[in-house]
């Protein structure tokens, strides 16, 4: 699993707030999820009961309509 961290996007630019462990020039994967963070931003971050990762990974791997 990847590190999570929270980035402010200011002139075309996104900027994360803390220090980044990661070389110059590295290249990374971004996933967008603003309106989550809005919400995580309004009522706090909450402890998880589950790996939203795996729970997805789960859900992708189900046979709805079999």
């Amino acid at each position: 699993m990847g590190t999570k961290v929270i980035a402010i996007y200011n002139e075309g630019v996104l900027k994360p707030i803390e220090k980044l462990n990661l070389p110059e020039k590295a290249k990374v994967m971004i996933t967008i999820s603003g309106n989550f963070s809005k919400l995580l931003d309004e009522v706090g971050e909450i402890e998880a009961n589950e790996d939203i990762d795996q729970v997805l990974e789960n859900m992708r791997a189900r046979n709805y309509y079999g």
